[in-house]
């Protein structure tokens, strides 16, 4: 996705990532004789869901389209703190004290790994991290109400019907708004629809795939435990993002 982004709108990434996810996810309902997973009485928490984390990605990538991934990734993960406090006055969660330190450990981490970025933290991209991470911190509270009721395979599938309608939206606007620029301090948010080639596209079918996996384990996690439990695991995205 940050490879691409620098030829490519963000939002159209997303979209075609998104129909690749769905298509996929889809597929392999129909293989194992699951049938679409629409039935459910908590549909208005699933649209705020989708809404939710689909801005949350959106700002997280046109972020790394514009800053360093290190930096990016740093700011981002500061969502399972936010998540945590939220979950203690939302959810009414008790949190020990190991578990607040040990967020509390992964989030100074997180300030670390920024600093070596220097200067090039504070831009306009940053911006689109911080927001991203208060948005992603939303959904994971939202992710955990949902649980009470809902299986992972209905949160995961509904999640990525909102990506594909979302993010569709986004790319019809985008394309016709194009034609005005919209280039700010590195950060692109205005690009016509680019043609991809055929490299490209299995790229984003293999993203769309990733995608497809990491919605369901993150359904189903925050199912079966509490944002407390979880927050500290969501740091070691951190290493991965470090590793890349």
């Amino acid at each position: 996705m940050k490879n691409m982004s620098a030829d490519y709108s963000v939002v159209q990434l997303l979209f075609v990532r998104s129909v690749f996810a769905l298509l996929i996810f889809q597929f392999v309902l129909w293989a194992i004789r699951h049938a679409t997973p629409l039935d459910t009485n908590r549909l208005g928490w699933h649209l705020l869901r989708g809404t939710v984390l689909c801005l949350a990605l959106g700002c997280y990538y046109i972020a790394l389209s514009a800053m360093p991934l290190l930096d990016a990734v740093a700011i981002f993960f500061t969502a399972p703190l936010l998540a945590t406090v939220l979950s203690a006055f939302l959810l009414k969660e008790k949190i020990s004290l190991g578990r607040w330190l040990a967020v509390i450990v992964g989030f100074v981490g997180a300030m670390v790994m920024v600093r070596p970025g220097g200067a090039t933290v504070v831009q306009t991209a940053s911006f689109f991290a911080a927001g991203s991470a208060v948005l992603y911190a939303a959904s994971i509270v939202i992710t955990r109400v949902l649980g009470d009721t809902e299986s992972a395979v209905t949160t995961a599938y509904l999640t990525m019907v909102m990506y594909v309608a979302i993010t569709g939206l986004g790319v019809v606007a985008m394309d016709h708004l194009a034609e005005t620029g919209g280039r700010f301090e590195g950060v692109s948010l205005l690009r016509r629809w680019g043609t991809f080639h055929v490299k490209e596209l299995a790229l984003l079918a293999f993203s769309g795939g990733m995608v497809c996996i990491g919605f369901f384990c993150l359904a189903q996690a925050y199912r079966l435990a509490t944002v407390s439990l979880l927050a500290s695991w969501e740091y070691t995205a951190l290493l991965w993002g470090g590793l890349w």
